[in-house]
């Protein structure tokens, strides 16, 4: 009932569904709602957080909040269990900034099964996009003449249609997966169906942990994507357009390290432009 009216109308319905079916209903499915106390989902969160991250217990355990919530809304539940369970704090994940040495490795390793990766990666590294929009890109959306990608509306986090410029990388990769194409999607697995959320996330961190790199998530390509253009000196105002942002603060945690460290070699180069000058005058 819940996946039907609530989830359903969710961009993340997806991934409420998956918790609820692979981790929330085995734990809890032989029990009445009213059955269920605290005591239960703390244990709950003890298992989970010996097999996940805390962040993703977190999540798992606000849905059933949620869960609770719509219930007793609903007359199926007198009162929330979740309420009173203290949440894992969390630290904010740094974003892994891909360095080129990196790019080339994992690029180097898209082969077999995997080979799919590289256009994707390219893509994303050079346009920006999130996961969700890359795998619901069609050639629709597509405008090789213009030079432009469309990203509708109801793909886009934002709610607001985006018109991403395409550079020359981006060109070159849709060109010849243009030349592939068999259903109106642009990646797409053999019977012409969008790639599954969670394989790619599985076939990247295959990938990844292959080639030696740590810790690398498929939104940090998006994160390299904006921290690159600042350290090439584009404004924060561009880099939000292109993000897609309703507000540069989301985007300034993209762009502030770029910006000190630029902040920072100002002064160095003023420095040995000083020292050069003095070696000059004084031999």
């Amino acid at each position: 009932m819940f996946l039907e009216k609530h989830a359903t109308l969710k961009r993340s319905g997806w991934r409420d569904e998956l918790t609820i079916r692979k981790h929330l209903l085995p734990r809890f499915k032989n029990y009445y709602l009213s059955a269920i106390d605290q005591k239960k989902i703390v244990d709950y969160k003890a298992v989970r957080a010996g097999q996940v991250k805390k962040a993703t217990v977190n999540r798992e355990l606000a849905l059933l909040k949620t869960l609770y919530n719509k219930a007793i809304a609903w007359g199926m539940a007198d009162k929330n269990p979740v309420k009173g369970v203290e949440f894992f704090k969390e630290d904010n994940q740094i974003a892994h900034v891909l360095t080129e040495p990196e790019e080339t490795r994992l690029l180097e390793a898209c082969m077999g099964s995997l080979a799919y990766l590289r256009p994707l990666i390219i893509l994303a590294l050079n346009t920006g996009l999130r996961r969700g929009e890359l795998l619901s890109l069609k050639w629709s959306n597509v405008s090789l003449s213009f030079r432009q990608l469309v990203v509708e509306a109801t793909n886009c986090k934002s709610k607001k249609r985006l018109l991403i410029p395409i550079n020359a990388r981006a060109y070159a990769v849709l060109v010849e997966l243009k030349a592939q194409a068999t259903s109106d999607y642009v990646f797409r697995k053999t019977n012409g169906q969008p790639y599954n959320r969670e394989t790619l996330r599985d076939h990247f961190e295959k990938l990844y942990k292959q080639v030696g790199i740590e810790d690398l998530r498929l939104h940090d390509l998006r994160h390299s994507f904006a921290t690159r253009l600042s350290a090439k000196g584009v404004d924060i105002v561009t880099i939000k357009d292109l993000l897609g942002h309703s507000t540069i603060t989301m985007t300034m945690r993209y762009a502030h390290s770029s910006s000190q460290r630029q902040a920072v070699d100002l002064l160095c180069d003023a420095a040995e432009t000083e020292k050069s000058v003095t070696k000059v005058l004084h031999g």
